[in-house]
């Protein structure tokens, strides 16, 4: 009896020792190297979505710019424009403005992305197409991006926001390109062009990746500032004024 006992703890104690203690460690070890493949597989594939969401919106940036600089180098349509510019009949100058118009709504069709654009003339005639939403003149010449333009002839600059205005970002314009063209035989008198682009021109690209179980995409740019995000409250905010972006 005594030795039937002994035998079934050593039995007991054995199958513990070689069987339920390195089964334990074995799953332990095997939950973590699993663990550690999932980490890994989600990180290279958050990576590869981010590099992506990056080539693809400075691909629109730049397909945006060469547009921007198109309007700049149309000799036919800144003919217009400088004609505009000095013709005094009211009728004439109406008939002028359709024709730029026209030929601005060919340039864009089926893009939609632009929400105005507007020339600015050195002796301070200004042609709108479309509504721009900035509310006066003289802040567009303030800007950074009117500076830049003027310093740069023919080059093409961009700025987030033409100010953090409620008003403007309830509008949903994100970006504002402008370039100073050089003066020429067809250009004798438009000193910077702006354009205001509308925030579906970068937010259809950003949505191809919000559905993916990665977690949320917050794009920001080189100062910090925050222009795309899923949780609006953070947009024209500074990465280092949100917590959990620190």
């Amino acid at each position: 009896m005594i030795n039937s006992k002994n035998m079934s703890k050593k039995f007991i104690s054995s199958f513990i020792l070689f069987i339920v203690i390195p089964f334990i460690i074995t799953s332990v070890v095997i939950n973590k190297l699993y663990e550690g493949v999932l980490v890994s597989h989600y990180n290279e594939k958050t990576q590869q979505n981010m590099e992506q969401l990056s080539m693809d919106i400075e691909l629109e940036l730049r397909r945006i710019s060469l547009n921007v600089a198109k309007v700049s180098n149309e000799n036919e349509l800144l003919l217009l424009v400088n004609s505009w510019y000095e013709e005094k009949d009211s009728v004439k100058k109406l008939e002028i403005s359709t024709k730029i118009e026209s030929k601005l709504d060919y340039l864009f069709a089926y893009q939609g992305m632009i929400n105005s654009i507007v020339f600015f003339s050195k002796n301070g005639q200004i042609f709108k197409y479309k509504d721009p939403l900035y509310k006066n003149d003289s802040d567009v010449k303030d800007s950074s991006l009117y500076k830049e333009s003027i310093k740069n002839k023919d080059k093409v600059f961009s700025i987030n926001n033409f100010n953090s205005s409620d008003d403007v970002n309830a509008k949903g314009i994100d970006f504002l390109v402008g370039i100073s063209p050089e003066y020429s035989w067809y250009n004798t008198a438009t000193e910077f062009i702006y354009c205001e682009i509308k925030t579906e021109a970068l937010n259809s690209i950003y949505s191809r990746f919000t559905n993916d179980s990665v977690g949320k995409m917050i794009i920001a740019d080189p100062k910090g500032k925050i222009v795309i995000s899923p949780d609006k409250s953070l947009l024209g905010k500074n990465v280092s004024q949100v917590e959990y972006l620190k």
